[in-house]
């Protein structure tokens, strides 16, 4: 029915109808069982419809943007997971900015982590803000400023790695080398393996 709407022309009421009905069915999935996925697949199926209906519908942005964030942080099922880079579009320079406003205030709350170190609490919380600050440096286009955010939490051998391989796909060799090197010797009692694959790799290229 809120397809229907949609081809009817009734964008910003779709837009409404949709931010409303994710949370129905994200209360739903809560207590029920979706192994088969059918929910799961009712809250994608909303969100293409929320993009399409903003789209067209062209909201204020930044009261878009604080719906957004506002969601993307509460929701349990990674509901508008990277929407800033999704709605940048929409969102424009306007929202963009106030959206980083909303991020960069609760990005100031989380402590950066060291090799061995853990997150005293909140570990979904720290999970969606670092993926919205890491969405929003994407979307800038500015890789320092994706991997200070990847910097933020160095608490395995993996985070070196992603920082590796952020430079690594940017054409920044000898950083790659660098951060890969940083997470093996960060970790000497228990090497990962796929630090050791990297760098093996960059030696023979």
């Amino acid at each position: 029915g809120i397809e229907e709407l949609l081809d009817a022309g009734y964008a910003a009421e779709v837009v409404e109808l949709a931010e409303e009905a994710l949370g129905l069915v994200e209360k739903a999935v809560e207590s029920c069982d979706d192994s088969d996925g059918s929910l799961g697949g009712i809250l994608e199926n909303l969100q293409d419809l929320h993009f399409e209906a903003c789209r067209k519908a062209r909201p204020d942005p930044e009261a878009l943007a604080d719906r957004l964030f506002q969601i993307e942080m509460e929701s349990g099922f990674d509901v508008f997971h990277g929407a800033a880079e999704r709605y940048a579009s929409v969102l424009g320079p306007a929202g963009l900015a106030a959206y980083r406003r909303l991020a960069e205030e609760r990005w100031s709350d989380i402590r950066p982590l060291g090799p061995g170190e853990k997150g005293r609490s909140g570990a979904a919380g720290r999970f969606r803000i670092t993926a919205v600050m890491a969405a929003l440096a994407r979307v800038s286009g500015d890789v320092e400023a994706l991997v200070a955010v990847q910097k933020r939490d160095l608490s395995t051998p993996y985070d070196f790695l992603t920082i590796a391989e952020t430079y690594g796909k940017t054409g920044k060799g000898d950083l790659a080398i660098e951060w890969a090197e940083k997470g093996v010797a960060a970790f000497p009692d228990r090497p990962d393996p796929r630090l050791t694959e990297f760098l093996a790799d960059r030696y023979l290229g």
